[in-house]
């Protein structure tokens, strides 16, 4: 009984702070709680209440696509990062999500471009390099990739995906020693790394080293039954 007198007490107060918020920014910070405790629910509505107020608020836009995307509704998420980025076109963080999401849905020249925007906002952004990297690999074009990466590596040596993925460009060049202590840098930095492994036992293959090729795929299939089973 005194438990759910606590849990009244706390809906109670929850409803009466959501109901007495006035202005754009007290809608916008109650959404951000919400957004950090998970309830996203809870975060869109308040965002929403927000831009009944400020329509035009880029970053209530943004955090808004934020929720969405971390519900799973991705589709809702690009339109609200379309949305911050037509209000604001250096919003930066708009950009950022926006290239991940096109990554997602392999609309590859779409994402490069969204790189682009970020890279002109911020280039020593390594992660965003590496992904460049990775959007031009699926594009095929090795020498651009191979570029990107180099640079993520220069700004940040531990980028795993800028290692993996100038692996790959390597291995595809046929330099297969040089792919191999690629993926080592990323198992270096990432040892559950599934993708990792198995490019070095591929790697490892292509020159005869049957032997440790097997293991690194052993090492991968490990790697995937513990992530299997680890619901």
């Amino acid at each position: 009984m005194r438990h759910n007198l606590v849990l009244i007490v706390n809906i109670v107060f929850l409803v009466g702070f959501t109901l007495s918020l006035t202005d754009t920014e007290e809608w916008f910070d109650a959404g951000n709680r919400y957004l950090k405790n998970g309830d996203y629910e809870k975060a869109i509505e308040c965002f929403d209440r927000a831009l009944e107020l400020s329509p035009e608020n880029d970053d209530i836009w943004y955090n808004k696509g934020v929720a969405h995307k971390r519900q799973g509704e991705i589709d809702i998420a690009l339109e609200c990062y379309e949305k911050a980025l037509e209000l604001n076109p250096s919003h930066i963080y708009a950009w950022d999500a926006k290239s991940i999401i096109l990554l997602d849905k392999k609309d590859y020249e779409g994402a490069n471009e969204c790189c682009d925007r970020v890279l002109e906002l911020d280039k020593s952004n390594a992660e965003v390099w590496a992904r460049k990297g990775m959007v031009l690999y699926y594009l095929e074009r090795y020498d651009a990739s191979l570029e990107c990466c180099e640079r993520a590596i220069a700004i940040n040596d531990w980028t795993r995906d800028a290692w993996f993925y100038k692996g790959n460009v390597l291995f595809n060049k046929k330099m297969y020693r040089q792919a191999i202590d690629c993926y080592d840098h990323v198992i270096e930095i990432d040892p559950a790394f599934i993708s990792g492994w198995y490019n070095k036992g591929v790697a490892l293959k292509a020159i005869g080293e049957y032997e440790k090729a097997h293991e690194c795929f052993e090492m991968a299939d490990r790697l995937k039954c513990s992530e299997k089973f680890s619901w």
